[in-house]
């Protein structure tokens, strides 16, 4: 007989258990693992926030380091082409690296700012915790040229010199009047420029600006300078103290007092300005002539002086 084949069974490999954790820990055990979580964790905490407070604190100091900031600039000032005004005020200031209030700061600051041709006074620097210097000033605005030996210097209202210095050549009629022959010679930066002459002159470039700003000089790219020269009577004795001179070569508007000073000898300024806007009306232009507005019978002209 044959043996029936034994089947065959298959192999089973029995997988090893791990090994069971026992958490039957001793007390003493356990408050030494308690301990050591609370270590490690107090330590991830302390180098996450550490790095965290050098990230803020160098934002701090990018952010807050001593600056200035102006308060209520006039209008001038807030122009975008003036902006070298306040650059160049603001570069001499020697401010502190750190944003720590110090009561001595705002004194030296207004000192600072107070020795600025550009700045006639200061009336209070604020320090904020920020690092914020609030700067209430008065400022200088430039009024227009002073002219001599070829050289043309800015000043303001009261005459003060300010940094601008230029050839007179490169003025731009019609944007900047230019006063021309006094016999005075130049004053340094942030000094008053002295004189008669230039005082007058200063009176009637401001009147002419403020007709200017009021659309009542039509004709102001026809001018070029206002000539004190004959002020004193040093050149000629029968023209007015003040004439202005035109783009016509030889040619000028006699124009006579400074505004104000008339003393009822020559019309007013406000009836000076409306001849001159009468015959510009008129003829469309400043003619090539030296005219004569200054005596109360009227408008009058005589040939260039050659």
């Amino acid at each position: 007989m044959t043996r029936r084949a034994a089947k065959k069974r298959p192999h089973i490999v029995r997988k090893s258990q791990k090994p069971r954790l026992s958490w039957n820990l001793s007390p003493t055990a356990w408050r030494r693992l308690a301990v050591g979580t609370l270590w490690g964790g107090a330590l991830a905490v302390f180098l996450w926030c550490t790095g965290r407070l050098d990230a803020h604190v160098a934002t701090i100091t990018a952010a807050e380091s001593p600056h200035v900031v102006w308060h209520e600039l006039p209008v001038w000032l807030q122009r975008p082409g003036n902006q070298p005004v306040l650059d160049e005020i603001e570069s001499r200031l020697a401010l502190p690296e750190s944003a720590a209030v110090d009561l001595q700061l705002p004194r030296l600051v207004g000192e600072q700012i107070a020795a600025s041709p550009w700045v006639a006074g200061v009336r209070r620097v604020t320090q904020l915790p920020g690092g914020e210097l609030h700067v209430d000033a008065q400022f200088r605005e430039p009024l227009c040229y002073v002219e001599v030996r070829g050289q043309a210097y800015l000043i303001d209202r009261s005459g003060v010199r300010l940094p601008p210095q230029c050839s007179a050549t490169t003025i731009p009629g019609g944007e900047w009047f230019l006063i021309t022959g006094t016999e005075f010679t130049r004053t340094e930066i942030g000094q008053r420029w002295e004189g008669e002459d230039i005082a007058a002159g200063i009176k009637l470039v401001t009147f002419l600006r403020r007709a200017a700003a009021q659309n009542l000089l039509p004709f102001a790219s026809w001018l070029r300078a206002v000539d004190v020269s004959n002020f004193n009577r040093r050149e000629r004795e029968l023209d007015g103290r003040l004439r202005i001179q035109t783009v016509h070569p030889a040619c000028y508007i006699d124009w006579g007092e400074p505004p104000g000073e008339e003393h009822s000898v020559e019309v007013p300024a406000a009836e000076k300005l409306n001849r001159l806007n009468r015959l510009f009306s008129e003829l469309g232009q400043i003619p090539e002539r030296i005219v004569i507005v200054r005596w109360p019978d009227g408008i009058d002209f005589k040939p260039p002086s050659r």
